[in-house]
């Protein structure tokens, strides 16, 4: 799983001028074999018609963290605990996401 914190943690960023992922990007991570990917914008694109971004990680069964609040975390390793509702016929969920530093976690 990977996060992207950008300047959208730290400014109030307008609906359409937030940072994103653009989809030479969503395609490059496709490629590393993620779980997932998480950001802190209103949506992992912007305006993209063609929704580009999404469908290229979806089409991998990359999981999408949209609007996470990542001010006050560090660079770092952690482990990440993102708890979806359980709702009946969506391909969406508000989920309840939560970051260990990685030396909180033991197995």
């Amino acid at each position: 799983f990977v996060i992207l914190k950008t300047k959208n943690s730290f400014e109030d960023i307008l609906e359409g001028a937030f940072i994103y992922l653009q989809e030479d990007g969503a395609e490059y991570l496709a490629k590393m074999g993620l779980r997932g990917v998480g950001i802190d914008a209103l949506g992992i694109e912007r305006d993209q018609p063609n929704h580009g971004s999404h469908l290229a990680l979806m089409e991998e069964d990359i999981h999408i963290l949209e609007g996470l609040r990542l001010g006050h975390v560090a660079e770092g390793c952690y482990t990440l605990l993102a708890l979806p509702l359980s709702i009946i016929g969506v391909e969406a969920s508000p989920v309840r996401a939560v970051l260990f530093p990685s030396t909180e976690i033991t197995r």
